[in-house]
């Protein structure tokens, strides 16, 4: 008898027949992997032996079975919401993945404040003010990646060969799923620095400096591929780059590579101080964008400037 079974990336539900309980396959909406659960031990109506291994032929017939079932599954979702649905449906998820990221960064961020103060600097500097490395690997503890941030020498660069190591050792909440897998390195997310911002020359704020609304004031937010691995400059997470305000683009999803978005059809993600993720739409004009990015700017903006985008 089939039951039915809802994909842990992007919702979409599905029949599967519970002689392929256990099996793994992608789901047919989002691509994502995926691993159809053993109903029977879930429901607890059979009591399950413990599994022996099969041969080889068994496991391939299996395997052959659970790609019919996700050939199905995809025919009766394209039946259903036709192929732009399904884009839609696969470009949601990736949407919503992206704006978790962006959040958890946020919770991190805030969580560092709470305890030194501050937001952390964008960029670390030796005492004769060299660059070294970005704020992403000093909040690594914050995100979860305890680890990590133990293996890296915060005496040296990022450029350092002990530090270069661990550049691709990229953690997830720093690259878009938009992006793609096959880029391991580099940064999709990043702060706005400079005069009028969250992150002056002169030192970071604290989240007790917003005089804005604190969900109406851009913490982090999210980027194109800042550079071009194939041209020899590509950006590591560990290096210090963010938007610069006097040279940004005031727009979303701009031509310029030097903006807010590049990722997402319609707009971007981003995090506010209060810790809120969003998605920023391209209709954002210039102003609007210039008063989400003040902290005390005190621009009259919208109360439903963001509610529409949620």
């Amino acid at each position: 008898m089939p039951l039915l079974f809802t994909c842990p990336h992007c919702q979409t539900q599905t029949l599967v027949e519970t002689q392929y309980a256990g099996q793994a396959g992608a789901c047919a909406a989002c691509g994502q992997p995926i691993t159809v659960p053993d109903f029977q031990e879930e429901t607890g109506s059979i009591a399950m032996e413990p599994r022996k291994s099969i041969g080889r032929p068994i496991r391939l017939i299996a395997t052959i079975c659970v790609a019919a079932v996700v050939v199905l599954a995809g025919g009766m979702l394209m039946f259903r919401y036709g192929v732009s649905g399904i884009a839609q449906i696969r470009a949601n998820s990736l949407r919503g993945a992206c704006r978790n990221n962006v959040r958890l960064i946020a919770a991190a961020l805030n969580a560092y404040a709470d305890d030194y103060g501050t937001y952390p600097t964008p960029m670390v500097t030796d005492a004769a003010g060299k660059p070294m490395y970005s704020w992403r690997v000093l909040i690594l503890p914050y995100l979860g990646h305890q680890s990590l941030y133990d293996q890296f020498n915060l005496a040296e660069p990022w450029s350092s060969e002990t530090n270069m190591a661990l550049a691709y050792s990229r953690p997830a909440e720093y690259g878009s799923p938009a992006v793609g897998s096959n880029v391991w390195s580099e940064p999709n997310y990043m702060l706005i620095t400079g005069p009028g911002t969250l992150f002056p020359a002169s030192g970071p704020l604290s989240p007790r400096d917003v005089i804005d609304r604190p969900d109406q004031t851009l913490l982090v937010v999210e980027v194109a591929r800042p550079a071009n691995p194939m041209a020899g400059n590509e950006l590591l997470w560990t290096q210090p780059a963010d938007l610069d305000v006097a040279k940004m683009v005031p727009a979303i999803n701009g031509k310029d590579g030097v903006e807010i978005g590049g990722n997402h059809e319609g707009g971007a993600t981003a995090a506010t101080s209060d810790g809120r993720d969003h998605f920023l739409s391209e209709s954002l004009s210039a102003g609007e964008i210039r008063g989400l990015i003040t902290p005390r700017g005190g621009e009259p903006l919208p109360d439903d400037l963001l509610d529409d985008w949620e």
